[in-house]
């Protein structure tokens, strides 16, 4: 009775989390499509019961669900753990190295990001990415 009570959890479980994603994936494609119809709000509003059906069935499916099961992989933990400090640094870390590459080397960056300020524009360099990422995650793990 009780695994037949986690497997019923483990399957609403993993139906949750497929549409929760479904529906976020699906908005962040719509947008970009240029269909601008609020994504952020409607997700964040109309996704909510599924939000709470997601953290109820999880909590009810004794780690069984798929979901528990990608929850709990190494990698994930690991991300799990810095994600907050990864969040807090990263802004900070591209502030600075804008600001350090526009001050030492203007040359490198193109002229649209030189002419327009950081703060307006959010133009980074393409290969700033390779730059930033690696530090934020260093400094978020640190």
């Amino acid at each position: 009775e009780q695994a037949k009570s986690k497997q019923h959890w483990a399957a609403q479980s993993d139906t949750a989390v497929s549409i929760l994603m479904s529906w976020v994936v699906g908005s962040v494609v719509a947008e970009a499509l240029g269909y601008p119809y609020g994504a952020q709000l409607l997700v964040q509003v109309a996704g909510t019961p599924f939000m709470v059906w997601m953290v109820i069935s999880l909590s009810m499916d004794g780690g069984t669900s798929r979901f528990a099961s990608l929850c709990r992989w190494t990698p994930s933990v690991f991300l799990g753990k810095i994600s907050m400090a990864l969040y807090l640094i990263h802004g900070i870390v591209l502030r600075y190295f804008c600001v350090l590459i526009q001050a030492v080397a203007p040359e490198l960056l193109p002229p649209e990001i030189t002419t327009t300020p950081f703060f307006r524009s959010g133009l980074i360099p393409f290969w700033g990415f390779f730059v930033i990422v690696p530090l934020s995650l260093i400094l978020g793990t640190a």
